[in-house]
């Protein structure tokens, strides 16, 4: 009777923490007086919610968690719900990282990163990004961690699952991490350390096939929904807007417009930068279906150049760089019209809301909020060079660390690849940076967490 007592007792415990985390998370938005928007995206998500709609650019997901969070009632209930999903995971993380992390140390580490990083910013928007970090918190449970129970198991799969279902670059970053660990496997210097945390060859390709059937679901619901039999929509057309912006389709054009009969020759001399949404853009005849094929065989006959396929590798190398180190957020803007139509029509009883908060009269200023956020990077570069070059740092915190930085640089990669660089991509994950040392320092003891052996991080460059 007392064990049951104390059971219960610890996982009300538990709950109360995770929804005052819950709330914390969402400061951002309690402050602004509404949650933030970001126009013609947040407008997109709100209409196809409710029409049933697959937009040719991303999958329906986020929208029907619009649909199903709200309860046609409250945009409030999205955000909340999100920041729940991200308290909950990062309490499992937390709690399974380090054995010696208490609930007032949880508590600690959410105020601490909604003070000085992004991440109220991102459970405060009503955008699918969030589900990035969630993405990769996930995978950092499922490799280092040890969830201990059915129910948290089945809760990392879902969030798992949802993260990979609502936006079409978290799927690629999952697999290209998981790939780049199965290829870890094979080089000695990193074997062994895998070994010791029992990263196996075997809970890799579980992973890569539960990755591989949550796409496929997503194109099931697609099917389900009037769309194709496809879960990422507009990769190609992405790709193309970007070679656009690096200049290579425009001295591919010049070279073989003479030679090709391409619809897009015509438009050779009046490309504009801004290709997937200027109103006179060639992609805006017909829809992006209509041009993807032409355009598929454009980038493919393209990149199988070696003279192309180098310029695209530097510019990737570049972008890439660029994209990791560009996280400041800076989407903060007044309602557009289309946003405001959505809002107004979905969600009448908020609309005065909406035309009250701060971000829409121009008076929410994150400029201090991205300062320290900076500092803070600067600050924690500094702490990982010393602790890993003095080798002060053990194998779980390090590996963490690499695992981390990998799928931030991933991130950063797929997305100015085949996005372009936007702070935004980054924005939503820069706060994971921090999580390692966070980890370390909760750790009084550093050999009580989650270390299989007693060695110190030698050996990877």
């Amino acid at each position: 009777m007392n064990i049951t007592f104390a059971y219960i007792r610890k996982c009300v415990s538990n709950l109360l923490s995770i929804l005052l985390a819950t709330l914390i998370q969402c400061w951002i938005a309690i402050f602004n007086g509404y949650p933030l928007i970001f126009n013609h995206d947040t407008a997109m998500y709100i209409e196809n919610a409710f029409n049933g709609v697959v937009a040719e650019d991303r999958p329906i997901f986020y929208a029907l968690f619009i649909n199903l969070t709200s309860m046609g009632v409250t945009l409030w209930t999205v955000i909340f719900f999100q920041s729940f999903l991200v308290a909950s995971t990062l309490f499992i993380f937390l709690k399974r990282l380090a054995n010696r992390a208490s609930n007032i140390h949880y508590l600690i580490c959410v105020v601490f990163l909604c003070a000085f990083t992004s991440l109220s910013f991102e459970t405060s928007w009503l955008m699918p990004d969030v589900f990035a970090a969630i993405l990769i918190l996930s995978l950092s449970i499922l490799l280092f961690g040890k969830p201990t129970t059915v129910i948290e198991i089945s809760f990392i799969l879902f969030v798992l699952f949802l993260s990979i279902a609502v936006h079409n670059s978290n799927f690629y970053i999952g697999m290209l991490v998981l790939f780049v660990l199965l290829f870890a496997k094979t080089a000695k210097f990193a074997k062994r350390y895998l070994l010791e945390l029992k990263i196996t060859t075997r809970k890799i390709f579980l992973l890569i096939f539960f990755l591989l059937g949550s796409h496929l679901c997503v194109g099931v619901v697609h099917y389900f929904y009037g769309g194709k039999f496809v879960a990422s929509r507009g990769g190609v057309v992405f790709l193309f807007s970007n070679l656009i912006e690096m200049g290579l389709v425009d001295i591919y054009l010049e070279e073989h417009c003479g030679e090709k009969e391409y619809a897009i020759c015509s438009f050779r001399e009046s490309l504009p930068n801004n290709f997937l949404w200027d109103e006179k853009s060639p992609i805006q005849n017909g829809g992006w279906g209509r041009h993807s094929p032409e355009y598929t065989a454009i980038i493919k006959d393209m990149l199988s150049k070696p003279t192309y396929l180098g310029r695209f590798i530097y510019k990737c190398s570049i972008y890439t760089i660029k994209q990791f180190l560009n996280f400041d957020i800076t989407d903060v803007s007044p309602a557009g019209g289309r946003v405001t139509t959505a809002i107004q029509y979905h969600f009448p009883n908020e609309y005065n809301q909406l035309e009250n908060s701060k971000e829409n009269k121009n008076l929410l200023n994150l400029n201090i909020l991205n300062f320290m956020q900076l500092m803070l990077f600067g600050i924690f570069s500094i702490l990982y060079f010393y602790y890993l070059s003095f080798n002060k740092l053990h194998n779980n915190y390090a590996l963490l660390f690499v695992f981390i930085l990998l799928a931030l640089l991933i991130n950063a990669a797929i997305c100015s690849i085949f996005s372009g660089v936007f702070p935004r991509y980054q924005t939503r994950v820069v706060w994971l940076y921090f999580m390692p040392m966070i980890l370390y320092f909760i750790d009084s003891e550093p050999t009580q967490g989650f270390l299989i052996s007693e060695s110190r991080f030698r050996g990877l460059p």
